[in-house]
């Protein structure tokens, strides 16, 4: 487990600060009412403080060798590790029950798993729908499609390194079933074929712009989670601070008359969240460099109150995923300026028109996402499906970009004579295959999904 400076300190400073809101509520309450009833200074007005809100954010980041510990920057520094923000109200409320002591182990907790992630599949399933030799430990089992009708087991996804090195057969397999149909076990003759990647994209797609936090939860055992995860560890901080800031907050009250609290109404703590990400090595623990495999995992956690029953609601996210808004606008503008156009023209071995306007189509379906974060810019790789010609079609480059998301609107400019074409699906092919140079990517992200769950099981 990583020592993360700064962060045992975490809940009490929350809940010192939470615990003066209705300290100087009560006082500002009294003060009116003095005034009110003062026979000289009196005025026919009540003062008292309806709610505050609070708001912390941190960063740990890693410059050479040693960890630093940052705190409310507003510029994120380069190599960030660890990024966690929290927020929260403190307000008045007219409380019908009398409040309980509130402890760590009170709370319950749950979390919200990707619908398409099938964690547990049956002997059954790996047997009709995943290569052979698939198991629960070392195949990642997916349910594609807006019905999740598709599945779609890849097997080894860790091996994604392998792949156009060494011979197939030390490849990662997959098995694609289109409605429940099993389909082919690949590579074939080295080469996977597209559909399962486009579905993947598509399904990606829609969970993330349709809320990656939305659906059913389930019980988690955060105490479940190895020795060593910081996961762990960042968890309990965050509930251990909403527990001792709501005792606080409700102590602020235990010294008054149930009049005065009639009155002014009694205070809780109301809309607590947090958003984490964390860079991190496979056995949950922070990664300090980019030689220890590193991988990104967002989680965003909720606080959740129905009456005294207390509820800890977690969700886990890609944090290198763009499908939409201005960001992602700005990705397909960079790729659109006169320079890039004609190093795309040039690939593709086409017109700068055409590819203004194949880019300009495709856009509307597209998905982003970063393979590798470097001091003088990302790599990024856009997969952007659409339908060109009247037939299916699909466009995946990869290239090097410079961020600049403070900006309104981001700022994203494409480095010189640094895009890659991996895929042009040509729309006379009816059954298109990957070449491994671009399909290694795709197993990059299957290799990180499967972290994403490994490291919450």
């Amino acid at each position: 487990m990583t020592d993360i400076p700064g962060l045992d300190k975490l809940p009490g400073q929350i809940s010192a600060l939470a615990g003066a809101v209705p300290q100087a509520g009560i006082s500002l309450a009294r003060a009116s009412i003095d005034h009110l009833l003062d026979p000289v200074r009196g005025f026919p007005t009540l003062h008292f403080m309806n709610e505050a809100r609070l708001a912390w954010r941190f960063y740990l980041a890693q410059k050479e060798s040693e960890i630093f510990f940052f705190f409310m920057r507003e510029d994120s520094p380069v190599n960030v590790v660890l990024d966690t923000n929290i927020s929260f109200r403190v307000a008045a409320v007219s409380r019908t029950y009398q409040p309980m002591p509130i402890t760590v182990e009170s709370i319950s907790k749950r979390i919200v798993l990707p619908p398409f992630i099938k964690t547990q599949p049956s002997a059954q399933e790996l047997r009709d729908f995943a290569p052979q030799g698939a198991t629960r430990e070392n195949t990642l089992f997916l349910t594609l499609g807006p019905q999740r009708q598709n599945p779609l087991a890849v097997m080894n996804p860790k091996k994604h390194n392998l792949v156009g090195i060494t011979e197939p057969d030390w490849w990662p397999k997959l098995r694609y079933s289109p409605n429940g149909v099993p389909g082919a076990i690949e590579p074939d003759n080295g080469k996977y074929s597209l559909k399962p990647f486009l579905d993947l994209t598509e399904t990606l797609r829609s969970w993330v712009k349709n809320g990656f936090d939305v659906g059913p939860d389930m019980p988690f055992d955060v105490d479940s989670l190895g020795y060593q995860s910081d996961v762990k560890h960042i968890l309990k901080t965050i509930i251990k601070a909403y527990s001792e800031a709501l005792s606080q907050v409700r102590m602020g009250g235990t010294n008054q008359s149930k009049l005065f609290l009639a009155l002014v109404g009694e205070y809780e703590v109301l809309d607590f969240q947090a958003r984490v990400v964390l860079r991190l090595r496979p056995d949950g623990s922070i990664a300090s460099d980019n030689k220890q495999d590193p991988f990104q995992l967002l989680m965003l956690v909720w606080m959740i109150q129905e009456q005294e029953k207390m509820k800890t609601r977690v969700a886990i996210g890609p944090p290198d995923f763009l499908v939409s808004g201005a960001l992602y606008e700005a990705f397909v503008e960079a790729l659109r300026q006169k320079e890039a156009l004609t190093e795309i023209a040039t690939l593709l071995n086409s017109s700068s028109e055409e590819v203004n306007s194949l880019l300009r189509a495709f856009a509307k379906s597209g998905v982003i996402f970063r393979i590798k974060r470097e001091d003088d810019g990302d790599t990024d790789v856009l997969v952007l499906p659409g339908v060109d010609s009247g037939k299916n079609a699909a466009l995946m480059l990869r290239g090097k970009f410079v961020v600049d998301a403070a900006k309104d609107p981001p700022r994203v400019e494409l480095k010189k004579n640094t895009i890659r074409n991996l895929l042009f699906n040509e729309p006379n092919r009816e059954s298109p295959s990957v070449e491994s140079e671009a399909v290694k990517y795709f197993f990059r992200l299957f290799d990180n999904i499967k972290r994403w769950i490994g490291v919450l099981q």
